[in-house]
């Protein structure tokens, strides 16, 4: 219903409710009341006009709408007319809020989001478990593992789909012509890792099979370094740069968002590359990650006894030598946010009893401004109002608060992180 109509309504009714009005004035003249009295007389036999104009509005339609906004309007003036209390309000519910949605973007890019590779639910990382009957629950041992021990794992069991490595490496690099030299971290990582994660190279290829060998002279670039070193130039792929003074030809570049297992990494270098030929054969030498994509049709339980059936057959193999006896999985979440994740849980909780007192102190606000405001609220109730008009009018003066405060302190939250691949993927 358009305004104008709903103006010319009202009128109506005013018009109305007056020709009534003095009709009962000159009925009670009639009875024989003075003139100077029957004005109050009729207003005392008809009942209050307002009321009765509230109610006759109330079986019209848009009643709802028109009552929502016209409660609104009163908040809007109320607050206004008391700023220290609305300011107050608005200002510990804008701490408490802010506080509380920055610190829960945060927990939810590090924990909650899903990692950006294929599948990442399949995903799980395995570690070498020593047996340890006097540690409790908190000192549970997470074992690197030995590159034999993971060469035997992946051809001696089926459970898993496929399972790659990967180890801490880091080059002098320097380029083609001798330039000036940069200590780079990098990784290492078997030909079958970008493959199982699901990550393909934005320019050139991943590694192959054939590349993940002892003299393996293939390198990717990870994004930050191809734009940082090499100004984004997409000729460097096919080029080559010096690792440790030893040339490498440039297969690949990564994705933007790829900053897995840590943003600090700048290249990746086949597993195999540069190790003696001798580490890859001992059991007892535990620097590599392992990590294991399941089947779809087999259950973590089952595919990880496969492993440790394995790995206690080399642990009695190897009495002499530190191989564990056992194997331990971690998600892939957890295994890369595992420093942070229960400082993070414990300033989540923090936070929200933040956020509770907060709420607790501004109602204790509104209750005391209630109080203030008995006889106000007993004149409207005296002139007509119903109670729950009053109620509801309460009820928005709390909303435009917590509106008030949670827009100003929930303000672009994640403005930080808006440039940062889809999942934090630092230790």
């Amino acid at each position: 219903m358009t305004w104008w109509r709903t103006r010319k309504r009202d009128a109506d009714v005013e018009r109305e409710l007056q020709s009534d009005l003095e009709l009962e004035e000159e009925e009670q003249r009639e009875h024989g009341v003075p003139p100077e009295e029957a004005r109050y007389a009729a207003l005392r036999a008809f009942g209050n006009p307002t009321l009765i104009s509230e109610q006759t509005r109330a079986v019209w339609s848009w009643n709802g709408l028109e009552n929502l906004l016209r409660d609104l309007r009163i908040s809007v003036r109320t607050l206004f007319r008391s700023p220290g209390f609305s300011i107050i309000a608005v200002l510990v519910m804008a701490l408490c809020i802010g506080a509380t949605t920055s610190l829960f973007t945060v927990v939810r890019s590090v924990l909650l989001k899903p990692l950006p590779f294929r599948d990442p639910d399949q995903l799980v990382m395995i570690y070498e478990h020593f047996r340890d009957p006097s540690m409790n629950a908190q000192q549970f041992n997470y074992n690197a593992v030995a590159p034999a021990d993971y060469y035997d794992w992946r051809a001696q069991t089926h459970g898993f789909e496929d399972m790659a490595a990967w180890r801490y490496w880091q080059f002098s690099l320097t380029g083609e012509h001798a330039e000036l030299p940069e200590l780079v971290s990098a990784r290492g990582g078997s030909w079958n890792l970008f493959p199982m994660l699901g990550v393909n190279a934005v320019i050139g290829r991943t590694f192959t099979e054939s590349e993940d060998r002892l003299d393996g002279d293939a390198v990717m670039l990870t994004w930050s370094l191809f734009e940082r070193r090499f100004g984004g130039d997409p000729s460097i792929v096919g080029r080559q740069i010096h690792l440790d003074g030893k040339p490498y030809t440039v297969v690949g570049v990564l994705p933007k968002w790829f900053t897995y297992p840590d943003a600090k990494v700048q290249v990746w270098v086949p597993y195999k590359s540069g190790l003696p030929p001798e580490i890859l054969q001992h059991h007892d030498f535990h620097f590599t990650r392992v990590i294991a994509r399941l089947k779809p049709d087999v259950s973590l339980r089952s595919a990880l006894s496969q492993v440790g059936a394995v790995q206690y057959r080399l642990h009695m193999q190897n009495l002499n030598a530190p191989v564990a006896e056992d194997v331990a999985p971690k998600t892939l979440t957890e295994d890369l946010a595992h420093d942070v994740k229960r400082p993070l849980a414990v300033l989540l909780w923090a936070v929200g009893c933040m956020l509770l007192i907060g709420c607790l102190n501004v109602a204790n606000l509104t209750v005391a401004r209630s109080a203030a405001r008995q006889r106000e609220i007993a004149v409207r109730s005296a002139l007509g109002a119903q109670r729950g008009t009053l109620i509801r009018e309460q009820l928005m003066e709390n909303l435009l608060v917590a509106i008030a405060g949670g827009l100003d302190g929930g303000r672009d939250p994640e403005r930080g992180l808006r440039d940062r691949p889809p999942r934090a993927l630092s230790r």
